[in-house]
């Protein structure tokens, strides 16, 4: 996991993906267990589309110096303080969980408008899948802070 020291600023959602082992989405001493409905989870996928910077609210995680190496957490180098829901949900319909919500369009960079309502994310134009992957998210990083 390449990230400074307390860094703060803009991630792509394809470094949760390729960090996703590292990363202790639901630490069980003070997050809540995965609560969006269906709705919720769609509203959120309709900001990200809808491409308006700013408004997915910052992520904060505790990132450790050394991994974690107690047996239910081996290789853990960080853990999400707080935007559970919001990435949980990015995951749930990166594995095909959830579909995009009903009258949502998105915009390709040819200014070309194409329906990408109610579908998976492998029914995706690729320009729109690339554009989720690669949905920049605004991300705080907190070193070595206790509970």
């Amino acid at each position: 996991m390449d990230i400074k020291d307390n860094y703060r600023g803009s991630l792509s959602f394809k470094w949760f993906i390729e960090n996703e082992q590292k990363i202790d989405l639901c630490p069980e001493n003070y997050q809540r267990c995965f609560v969006w409905s269906k709705d919720k989870q769609q509203e959120l996928l309709r900001t990200i589309f809808d491409s308006k910077p700013g408004l997915v609210p910052e992520i904060h995680v505790r990132n450790y110096n050394r991994p974690i190496s107690n047996s239910s957490k081996i290789g853990i180098i960080a853990e999400l303080m707080d935007g559970q829901q919001r990435l949980t949900t990015m995951f749930n319909f990166l594995k095909n969980d959830i579909k995009t919500p009903r009258k949502l369009e998105f915009e390709q960079v040819d200014g070309v408008f194409v329906d990408i309502s109610d579908k998976f994310i492998n029914e995706l134009p690729k320009e729109a899948y690339d554009f989720y992957i690669n949905y920049s998210l605004q991300v705080a990083f907190y070193t070595d802070i206790n509970d």
